[in-house]
């Protein structure tokens, strides 16, 4: 099983829709990053599920759209926050983080997410494949 969490184009044909497969928003970023040794981190757990996580709680207005895809609308500033929140400095600082060139991944996450219209919705993208 493979999770992916990227930022998606908003549509509405995607957020009122439905379909066993392939209702997906088209991608306006790279993927996050995946975490890695969450043991690091404690109380962390993969952006996929934390993506989920949110949508039930309320945290974030968002449904399931297909049968492996969850969205959540976010605005470019949620963006930010959230990438600041899974991967804070010091542990992206880390030699693990090094090693596995995470830093370069989510400074081009950033970067894209820098780009985005910071008036326009997004939607966060959780993708089990």
């Amino acid at each position: 099983m493979y999770l992916d969490v990227y930022v998606g184009e908003y549509t509405d044909s995607v957020w009122d829709g439905w379909s066993d497969i392939n209702n997906q928003p088209i991608g306006v970023s790279p993927l996050f990053p995946d975490p890695i040794a969450p043991q690091d981190r404690p109380g962390t757990q993969h952006p996929f599920f934390d993506v989920q996580q949110r949508i039930e709680d309320g945290i974030y207005e968002g449904r399931k759209v297909d049968w492996g895809c969850w969205v959540a609308k976010v605005r470019k500033k949620d963006l930010l926050l959230l990438v600041d929140e899974y991967y804070p400095e010091d542990w992206l600082n880390s030699e693990r983080c090094e090693f596995f060139n995470t830093r370069k991944f989510v400074a081009e996450l950033k970067e894209a997410i820098a780009d985005l219209d910071e008036n326009k919705t997004y939607l966060l993208s959780a993708v089990e494949l």
